[in-house]
């Protein structure tokens, strides 16, 4: 199932979940290994959306702000955390 993270990168949360997340409208530090591996990120949100909408289940973990961005564009997320600075969501 994939687990994308989406304008942000959260340091240890590969470690914690097990598992690598799919970058989303993010690169900074990482962009070196993502030309080495460009398959692990979606460089337009908007290639993200079509992305979220085609999976039958998949998870994210964005800010606050982009979450009301999504959900604006009609993104179908259930909140499953937050806290004032992220935001995890399920595919509905």
């Amino acid at each position: 199932m994939p687990f994308y993270s989406v304008r942000t990168y959260e340091q240890t949360l590969p470690f914690y979940i097990g598992r690598t997340l799919m970058l989303v409208e993010f690169a900074d530090e990482l962009e070196f290994g993502l030309e080495q591996e460009p398959n692990l990120w979606v460089p337009m949100l908007a290639e993200f959306e079509q992305l979220w909408a085609s999976h039958d289940d998949a998870f994210a973990v964005m800010h606050p702000d982009t979450y009301r961005e999504l959900s604006r564009h009609g993104l179908q997320m259930e909140t499953i955390a937050s806290d004032p600075r992220r935001v995890v969501v399920r595919k509905k």
